[in-house]
């Protein structure tokens, strides 16, 4: 038996149904700082500048991740004692 179900809503009706939170306000706030950032700063040294500072967070975001995904797979694994 198959079924198909199609739903047919937007982004933001998604994440209301999910429960999961707006934040567009905090995106909007994001953009508006790298833009004004951006345009008040020359833009090829601090380009690479900025690279480098967001390369990093990125690399120890994704050791973090890593990290928690490792102790919910440990928390989650309980051998049993009859091994």
């Amino acid at each position: 038996m198959k079924v198909s179900i199609t739903i047919d809503c937007t982004p933001d009706e998604a994440r209301a149904f999910l429960g999961l939170p707006d934040v567009s306000p905090l995106h909007d706030e994001w953009v508006q700082k790298t833009k004004s950032i951006m345009e008040t700063q020359s833009f090829p040294q601090s380009a690479e500048e900025m690279t480098k500072t967001w390369g990093q967070m990125g690399v120890q975001f994704q050791d973090h991740f890593v990290k928690l995904m490792n102790q919910a797979a440990m928390s989650a694994y309980k051998p049993s004692k009859d091994l």
